[in-house]
Order: C-alpha cells, then sequence, then structure tokens
C-alpha cells in the first residue's frame, strides 16, 4: 500500500508532461531534454518499484551504484551530444569548479589555497570539494576526470544509502521493508544524477551527512566513545562543504543527548522559544562564524527576486510556499532542473507525511525523533531566510533527514485519504501555475 503514492506520482508526472506539451509550453525546450527528463523519471519510478521487496543491504548497494553511475553516464553523454557545454544547459559552478581544480593541480596546496582565496570561493565552505577535485586532476588526464567523478559518485551515494539504512533500523527495526522503500528514494533521487554529471558537490557531501546521522544515532543507542570520534570527523568535515550545516549538526547532537521522557515537554518549549527569537540568534550567529549579518544574507536573497515590484511578489511568495512543500518540478525552462523534475514532485508529494510527522512528533512530545525534526525544521527556516526556497540545491543537505522522517510515517501513522487528495490537488495547482508564469 506504501508504493501506492510511488506510482501515482509518476504517472501524475506523465500526465503533467503530455498537458504542458498540449498547452504548447514545453514546446520551446529542446527534445533531448524533454526525452531526458522523460526517460530518467521512468527508470527512477522502475528501479523504485524493483527494490520494492528487496532486503538484503548489498543487493542495494549494488543496486544503488549502478543505477546512478548509469544514469549520470547517460546524462553526461547527452550532454556532451547535445548541450552547449558538457556540464548541462545550466551549470555555472559546474564549470568553474572543474577550471580552478585544473589550474590547481600544477599548484601546491598553500599557493592554491590563496589563489581560491582571491576568487568568489573565498571562504570555507568550499574548500572541500575544490582540494578533492584538486586531487582528482592531479592523479588522472582531464579526459577521464569527468569519468572518474561520476564513478567515485556513484560509489558515494551508494555507501550513503547504506549508512542511511543502518541509520532508520537503528531508530526503528520494526519494519525493513519501509526502509527499503526510504532507502530506494534517495538512492535513486535523480538530483544527485544530476549533480553527479553537472559535477557538483553534493554527491559527496550528502553522504558526509549520512555518516555524521548514522554515529549520532549509534550514539545515542549504544553510548559508545568510539562514535563520538567518528562523528566528529564527520561534523568537522561538513565545515569544508557548508559551515551552516556543521554548526546545525552540533545543536542536532545535544538536542537527541539531551531529551529525555523527563524533560520532553520542556525541550519542545525551549524549541519554540528558539524559533520566535531565531532572528536575533541567526544573525548571532552569522556574525560569529561567517562574519556576515542576517540584514546582509535578506539584501542577498532580495537580490533574487526580480527587477519588477510584481515579479519580486510572486517570486517571495513562491519561495515561501516552495520551502515546505516544494521545490516545484519544472517543465518549461530549459535549465538542469528539468532533468529532475520527476523527482522533485516526489518530493513535493511527500513533504505532507513528513511535516505531519513533524506536527506530531512536538504535539504528542515524542522525544525520541525530536534531533531528526529539529535538524529539519532549522533547515526549513534557513531556506525561509535565504529566499532559496525553489532551488531544490538548496534543501539537499536536509534531505538526509527527510527520509528519516518518511521512514517514521510510514512505520507509524497514516494519513486519512482525504488528507493526500487535498494535498496533491493543491501540489498539482501549485505546478500549474509556477510553470505557466515562468
Amino acid at each position: 500500500m506504501q508504493y501506492t503514492i510511488i506510482k501515482k506520482c509518476y504517472l501524475i508526472f506523465a500526465a503533467l508532461y503530455f498537458l504542458f506539451v498540449v498547452i504548447g509550453k514545453i514546446l520551446s525546450i529542446p527534445v533531448y531534454e524533454q526525452l531526458s527528463m522523460l526517460g530518467l523519471g521512468s527508470i527512477s519510478y522502475l528501479y523504485i518499484y524493483h527494490n520494492k521487496n528487496q532486503l538484503n543491504t548489498y543487493r542495494l548497494f549494488i543496486n544503488s551504484f549502478f543505477f546512478q553511475f548509469i544514469c549520470a553516464m547517460f546524462l553526461k553523454i547527452v550532454f556532451i551530444l547535445f548541450a552547449e557545454s558538457p556540464h548541462g544547459p545550466s551549470a555555472d559552478d559546474g564549470i568553474l569548479y572543474l577550471e580552478y581544480a585544473q589550474k590547481g593541480a600544477y599548484m601546491s596546496a598553500s599557493i592554491f589555497k590563496n589563489y581560491v582565496s582571491d576568487t568568489q570561493w573565498n571562504n570555507i565552505d568550499d574548500y572541500g570539494f575544490l582540494f578533492y577535485l584538486r586531487a582528482i586532476c592531479q592523479l588522472f588526464p582531464s579526459f577521464l576526470v569527468p569519468v572518474v567523478l561520476i564513478f567515485l559518485n556513484a560509489l558515494y551515494i551508494a555507501i550513503g544509502a547504506v549508512a542511511l539504512m543502518k541509520t532508520m533500523l537503528l531508530i526503528d527495526n520494526s519494519n525493513k521493508q519501509n526502509a527499503t522503500l526510504a532507502i530506494s528514494i534517495f538512492s535513486s533521487f535523480l538530483f544527485f544524477v544530476n549533480s553527479s554529471a553537472v559535477g557538483l558537490k553534493e554527491d559527496l557531501f550528502v553522504p558526509i551527512i549520512c555518516f555524521a546521522i548514522y554515529h549520532m544515532v549509534s550514539f545515542y543507542k549504544r553510548k559508545r566513545i568510539i562514535n563520538i570520534i567518528y562523528l566528529s570527523f564527520w561534523i568537522a568535515l561538513t565545515a569544508f562543504f557548508r559551515l551552516s550545516i556543521t554548526l546545525i549538526l552540533v545543536v542536532t547532537f545535544i538536542i537527541g543527548f539531551v531529551s529525555s521522557k523527563k524533560n520532553r515537554k520542556t525541550i519542545v518549549f525551549l524549541f519554540i522559544l528558539s524559533m520566535l527569537i531565531s532572528p536575533f540568534l541567526i544573525d548571532f550567529i552569522l556574525k560569529s562564524f561567517l562574519g556576515v549579518s542576517l540584514e546582509f544574507v535578506l539584501k542577498v536573497a532580495d537580490a533574487r527576486y526580480g527587477q519588477t515590484e510584481s515579479d519580486s511578489t510572486l517570486k517571495k511568495i513562491g519561495d515561501i510556499i516552495a520551502t515546505f512543500i516544494g521545490p516545484f518540478p519544472n517543465f518549461s525552462s530549459t535549465i538542469d532542473s528539468i532533468f529532475y523534475s520527476y523527482s522533485s514532485l516526489l518530493k513535493m508529494f511527500l513533504n505532507l507525511p513528513v511535516l505531519w510527522v513533524i506536527f506530531i512528533v512536538f504535539k504528542k512530545s515524542l522525544y525520541q525523533y525530536y534531533f531528526i525534526a529539529f535538524y529539519y525544521v532549522v533547515g526549513l527556516i534557513m531556506i525561509l531566510v535565504s529566499g532559496t526556497g525553489l532551488d531544490l540545491r538548496y534543501h539537499i543537505p536536509f534531505f538526509v533527514s527527510f527520509i528519516i522522517l518518511f521512514f517514521v510515517y510510514l512505520n507509524n501513522f497514516k494519513l486519512k485519504r482525504i488528507a493526500w487528495l487535498s494535498y496533491i490537488s493543491l501540489s498539482l495547482l501549485l505546478v500549474y501555475f509556477y510553470n505557466m508564469l515562468k
């Protein structure tokens, strides 16, 4: 029964494509992008369906690796043959990452750091991927680098999927089939395929978050010092990809560590209080650790909106809605988000059970889930403040917690049919107007 929403999502995805074909909205998009979107969406759905009875962790690892590797290689070949750039139709970051890394391959580490510091990537957040990519460029000839990266990215996602599977079973091992469904959604998520083909850092960054959360949960359950050592290592490593995630993981660990049956209502009260004063807390954290103010971040967010006041207002409204029930799938623009439209739509549908779980966790003081609910909610606040709700890339650091919360829903809760029908109807209206107004 839990696979029904996956099947319906795929059918709706195909119906939306043909709807936008009929009304002519999608006709301006190159045929190769349309066919790639349909093909990747179909393969992702079939992958999830194929794994529905797969309870062997080793087989899940193999399936995940080959799915990611084959799909990313397919998309890379499509880019090379049909797109203006081998990094895809809108891949500025992917191009710049590779250019800097190739130049850095002939520099010492200290010179490369000074070189990067003089560019747009002059903070610690990008050092991790740039130095990693530089090492790949030093070890392999330039023509092999994209293939090596795709191979390694597929391996990282597969290993991260195994770590995430173990995390979910540590939390609740009552139904391994539900864990299989959740992990199949994770390992077939098409954003990772696109990120690998384009050359972005998320395929390396997200598995690091998987390992951090695994050792966090493992420590809660087993109280072993070795888990604290591993946890500290993985959390520290996130600082070289996105420092804000490091801070959130530290606070998440503390919340999970101190939460108990005795203080569960106090924790909820403190959490609600922190949400009320969050603008002051965010401003303090930004100034203390990143050297920027909340006012600066809000100005950057405003700069992302349209030139006219009406466009800006619509963009702000869209960002706010998409923060909680998006991002919306793209059927009408020739940008790389079109290649993971099916996964965007699936995440959009699954937002309902995830948000419902968060509501129940705090309403009923289910303290054993506080830490993961906190991590996800803080992520939503960050996305909301930064005005990036429409961009799936900014949701991805919190996708691990999203999958875990969906797993908790599968094991413990069930929404009424009327709630699903109402939410899906609303979602389809939002998808339609979002694509028509672009």
